[in-house]
């Protein structure tokens, strides 16, 4: 009776790392380029977040994070994107860094723009 305990704690908590588990994998990282000035130097990286069960549908929701370069993304302005709907075709995202702000062109069509008064200052 014990082992069949032991074993049900065991299950449901590797049920509840896989489908609610934050792996924080970076899957994209991209740095500002020397052609575009903003107050400081900065990165972007896509990474890898939470499960969030929405009427039994499992979708991996990720981050995209915009920080000071050399910080380790502990702080800046992050944005949750549906990596599900993206897909494996996220590493073909295509990073436009503009005096305005960011632009990410996602192979499946979708353009996020994230302003630079959203990110400058390190928020």
């Amino acid at each position: 009776m014990k082992f069949f305990s032991l074993f049900s704690v065991l299950t449901i908590l590797v049920l509840l790392i896989y489908f609610f588990g934050f792996s924080g994998n970076t899957i994209l990282k991209a740095s500002q380029p020397d052609t575009v000035t903003y107050d400081t130097r900065y990165e972007l990286r896509i990474k890898e977040g939470l499960r969030k069960i929405q009427f039994f549908d499992f979708r991996r929701f990720s981050e995209v994070m915009v920080s000071r370069q050399g910080n380790d993304f502990a702080y800046g302005h992050g944005i949750d994107i549906d990596i599900d709907i993206l897909g494996s075709e996220i590493l073909k995202t295509k990073i436009e860094w503009l005096k305005s702000g960011i632009n990410l062109k996602f192979d499946s069509g979708h353009v996020l723009f994230i302003p630079k008064k959203s990110f400058e200052g390190g928020r």
